[in-house]
């Protein structure tokens, strides 16, 4: 029988990163963490969720189907309802149109620098 090291059976300590939380977002203690129920959204509260916070459920629990179905189903309803909403919310606002440029003037003005600091005269 091989001898384990006793450093090595030992469950090892989470790293900092994970202590420190993400920046921006509350930290909770067991007296504020959100419970889990055992009831689900529908995929109209899932969409209203997303309006509302910009957040969506990652598992797409939602969302019936294959993993791959449960990807692309729910990233098609989640953009085609923002669009929607930002059409309602700006009805008649239209984006200016870019001005006329000359874009191989514009293209050579910006590389340029770049291509004489990597290729300089001899």
């Amino acid at each position: 029988m091989i001898a384990i090291p006793a450093k090595l059976t030992k469950r090892p300590e989470a790293s900092p990163a994970i202590h420190q939380g993400v920046p921006g977002r509350p930290k909770h203690t067991a007296a504020t963490m959100p419970k889990m129920t055992g009831t689900h959204r529908t995929i109209a509260q899932e969409v209203e969720r997303y309006l509302r916070t910009g957040e969506s459920d990652p598992y797409r629990s939602a969302w019936s189907g294959g993993f791959l179905e449960r990807e692309k189903r729910p990233h098609d309803d989640l953009r085609n309802a923002l669009v929607r909403e930002v059409r309602r919310l700006t009805p008649g606002l239209r984006q200016e149109p870019l001005p006329e440029s000359d874009t191989i003037l514009l293209t050579r003005a910006k590389v340029e620098p770049m291509v004489r600091g990597l290729f300089p005269k001899a």
